[in-house]
């Protein structure tokens, strides 16, 4: 799994399918709610940091 922070181009993106299985691009919230279902409280904390300093 590999997480970025992007602007979304108008057309979305293009990725080569040869090195690319699959794209999620979703909200921060949406991302939090996904990796909160694991209940690591204390990643959490830190995403929500990381995610106001941006």
């Amino acid at each position: 799994m590999f997480g970025c922070r992007a602007e979304v181009p108008t057309k979305g993106f293009n990725f080569d399918k040869r090195e690319v299985n699959d794209v999620k691009i979703a909200s921060f919230d949406q991302f939090y709610k996904c990796m909160m279902d694991h209940n690591d409280v204390a990643f959490g904390e830190g995403l929500k940091k990381l995610e106001a300093k941006l």
